[in-house]
Parts: C-alpha cells; structure tokens; sequence
C-alpha cells in the first residue's frame, strides 16, 4: 500500500475515466409536473466540467487541538458518591452536574450524554420546524473556527463525535469516542456549546439539499401515510409539523440560531453522564477543564403542556392513495391514560411481548395475512402521564378488514380472559434475560443514569424491573390490558390503493 503514489492513482483515473463506453443515468419521479434532465442537458454538464479551469484543492493548515484558546474551567466543588450504580456524581463551580461511571465491558467506547428540561415545547409555533431540524442543519456549519469540511478534516482519523437534539420536553447532548480519543470528544462538546458557529453559505447548502430531497418524496406513498398520520393522531393541531419543499426553504439561519442559543444557553440546566472504558484520573481534569468551561445561564427551566394530544374518542378513516404495489397498510393508535411507575411501564413491555406472540400466530402463521405485525406500547411520563401503542401491518386490500378484526379480538381476548400463561412466561423470561445481556453495554448504564435524574426511578434496582416482572400474574396483566384499552382513544386508519 505504501508504494502506491498519487501520480499513479491519477494515472489509473485518466485511464479508465473516458467517453467511450460511458452510460447516464437520470432517476425520478413520474408526475406530470416533472421535468427531468434530457440527453443533451446532461451531457452539456458533462462537458462544462471536462473543459472548466479547475484550480487544485487548497488544504487549510489543521492543528491536532480542537480549542487553542486557554481555558479556565472550573473545578469540582461537591462530590456524591452513587454506589447505587458503581458510580459518582461532581458538581463544578459553574454549577454543571457530571455524573461518572468506569465500564469496561466494551473496551474501546466511551458514551457521553446530557439532557436539560424544556425542549420543542417551549418554542412558539413557527419555530417548531427549525427546531426540529436544527440538528441536522446545525451539523453543517462547522465549530468554532472550523467549517464543517475543516472540522472532519481535523477528525480524520480519530473516533469522536458529538451532536445535540431537541425531544418535546429535553434538550439532549450525545457523543462517543475512544479511550484514545476522548479529549477530542470534550473538545467537541466545548465548541458545540460554547462556540457555535453558525455558516450563512452552508445553511443555504443544507437547506437546497433538505428541500430538493422532500420535494421529490412529496408523492411518495409512504410520505403521504406519515404525514397523514401525525396529522390525524394529533388532531390537526397547529405545532404538528409536515416537511414540505416550501416550508423547509423558508427556515432562516436566523431562526435556527435563536432555537439553538435558547435551548443551549446555558450548560448549568444541563445533567452530563460519561460512561465507558475511561479512568476517573484521566476524566476528572478533562471534566474541570471543558464542561468546566462551559457557559451558564443561572436559570430554571422546565417543560410546557402544549396540549398536542390524540383525539378523543375512536376515528376510523379508510383513506385512498395511487399506490404502485397494490397493499393496504393499517394503522392504529391508542392513548390512554395511566400512572408513570416501574409495575405499570413494565407492564406495558409485558404486554408488547405477549401481542406480538399472539400476532405472529393468528395474524401471520395462521392466516398468512402479512410478513409482520409490528407493535410498539409503552409509558409516557411527560408532558403527560399515559399509556401509548401502535399496531401497523400492510397485507393485501382485500384482507384488510378481515386481519384488523383479528387485532382487536387478541386485544379483546387480552382483557377479558388475560394472557395465556405459557406466552406470559416465554414473555417475562426473553425480557430478563435481554436485561442481562443489556447490562453489559454502557448504553444500558446511561439509560440507567438518565432515568435516575430524570423521573427519579432506579431502574437498575432489582425491586423496580426483576422482581416485578417474576411477580406478574395472568390475573395483573388482565387488569393492565383492562386500564390500557378499556377506555382508550383509539386512532384507525386503513391506506387502500385507489380505484
């Protein structure tokens, strides 16, 4: 490999690189609408390129440091040790919170997170959407100093990442790295909070990319059912947001930078956990030197109840849609409302588990109705405290009906009888011995942390997950089934193809 020269591989380029033999490609969607590249438009591009004055890429000189400024950081002021979870928690002088755990399952990751309360709910309206985006957008401009092609460039070679992200009611710092690497991951969480850059050319970059890409999927069937079902679950409400081409090539710079220097003002309403294959030694100045550094904003924040709830009542629609495979896909949602506590959200897994059984028997073996049901029921805390599920599955049109009426038997036959017990076994038994198994990944010890400072429940302690789950009777899981879809709203739709 090392005898390999660039003169060579240039060479090699030219000559396999000619006109003879060549074949274009043009792709898209059939509309009316449509205009696609012809013949002569794509070769004439071909030929602008092959006879433009091309200058040779110019490499920016790069350091190996990420932040050349000194920084002062700020030191621990108050240590709680966490024996709970083999780990311990350091509050700084700037007041940031950073909880730490040595792992050493997976030898070379380290897991960074952090969440602060607040998130979408408390932005207005119209800036729901950058918001959402703001992710992704964000990623694009660079760091501090650096452009977005610096900035990997200096990454070259290094495993070390860090984004941020905004959920209804958190705002959420991740990042992973090696041991080898975890400095250039603290150098990246300085600069993504401290130092944000923000890029007019790259944010027109991105945004004609986001644009372009929606508009072509804007007759997509499976766009067309997404959009229509976060319309119909939320009522229409005015914060459900639809990406469109228009509304995404409105999204300013401007308004992307007031959502991110509002939401991540301040790194104080912020709780950071660092997890992995790391020594307290080696994290503690890198704690004191970075986090420690970080801005703070010296307030209070919590979420905002938009009240972006599913509608009351049962709505059945069967919508029509020109489908190229001629399918039906259904699609029901269910809400109802239920106390946020470790017996009834496990509960609620138990109940996945013995549907998804059920499904697999009577929906797809036996009937031979579709290749899956997926499902998915769980507990939500906030902003309200309820029980969510969802039943989806395509099959063909004329079965549609028939296979849906099975869906709510097996739920009926839940609630009236309660599961078999062989399935309530089968289910409790795949889901202890999954724990074991998660518990030797440091994902499992951040969502640990996370749920601990965050709803105040350890999840880790046997008394909140294995001994509850080796206590559930048929009789419990009946009674669960009973709160869950007794007087739940439900949501149930069927996409057909058009006549």
């Amino acid at each position: 490999m090392d005898g390999i020269t660039a003169d060579e591989i240039t060479a090699k380029f030219r000559e396999l690189m000619t006109d003879e033999n060549r074949t274009i490609v043009v792709q898209g969607l059939e509309a009316d609408d449509t205009k696609h590249l012809s013949e002569t438009e794509a070769r004439d591009i071909i030929n602008r390129v092959s006879t433009a004055k091309l200058t040779p890429y110019e490499d920016k000189a790069t350091g190996t440091s990420l932040v050349s400024e000194e920084l002062k950081g700020s030191a621990v002021v108050k240590t709680v040790v966490l024996p709970q979870f083999d780990a311990v928690e350091w509050t700084l002088a700037n007041n940031v919170k950073v909880v730490y755990r040595k792992a050493d399952y997976e030898k070379d990751n380290i897991i960074l997170s952090g969440f602060s309360f607040g998130g979408l709910s408390k932005l207005d309206n119209d800036l729901v959407l950058p918001g959402m985006l703001m992710p992704s957008i964000i990623g694009m401009y660079g760091a501090g100093d650096y452009d977005n092609i610096t900035l990997q460039k200096m990454l070259s070679g290094k495993k070390a990442t860090v984004s941020l992200s905004l959920g209804e009611v958190t705002e959420n710092v991740s990042g992973s790295s090696t041991p080898k690497d975890f400095e250039t991951m603290m150098q990246l969480l300085y600069l993504k909070l401290a130092k944000p850059r923000f890029d007019q050319e790259a944010h027109n970059s991105i945004i004609g990319r986001f644009a372009a890409m929606i508009g072509s999927q804007e007759k997509n069937p499976e766009k067309i059912k997404s959009d229509s079902v976060s319309l119909i679950t939320t009522g229409y409400n005015p914060r459900t947001t639809i990406l469109t081409k228009d509304n995404i090539s409105k999204i300013t710079m401007e308004q992307v930078q007031k959502v991110y220097n509002d939401r991540f003002h301040g790194a104080d309403e912020f709780t950071f956990f660092i997890v992995g294959n790391v020594e307290k030694e080696v994290v503690l100045p890198m704690v004191e030197k970075y986090i420690g550094s970080l801005p703070v904003s010296n307030r209070k924040e919590t979420w905002i109840d938009r009240k972006v709830n599913q509608p009351k009542g049962k709505i059945t629609k069967e919508i029509s849609m020109p489908l190229t495979t001629p399918k039906s896909t259904v699609y029901i949602s269910l809400s109802s409302n239920m106390k946020y506590n470790p017996y009834n959200y496990l509960g609620l897994q138990v109940i996945q588990g013995i549907l998804d059984l059920v499904y697999t028997e009577k929906v797809r073996e036996d009937q031979g109705g579709t290749y899956g049901v997926r499902i998915g029921i769980s507990g939500v805390k906030r902003p309200e405290q309820k029980a969510e599920g969802t039943i989806t599955f395509d099959c063909n049109p004329v079965r549609a009906n028939d296979l849906k009426a099975i869906i709510y038997q097996q739920i009926d036959s839940l609630v009236q009888e309660g599961p078999s017990k062989v399935n309530l076994d089968k289910t409790v038994n795949n889901l202890l011995k999954n724990r074991e198994e998660n518990k030797m990944h440091n994902s499992y010890w951040v969502s640990t942390l996370n749920r601990y400072y965050s709803y105040g429940i350890n999840s880790n302690d046997p008394k909140n997950y294995e001994d509850i789950l080796k206590s559930f009777t048929v009789n419990d899981i009946k009674k669960l089934s009973g709160q869950m879809f007794r007087k739940a709203d439900v949501v149930d739709l069927i996409f057909k193809p058009a006549q």
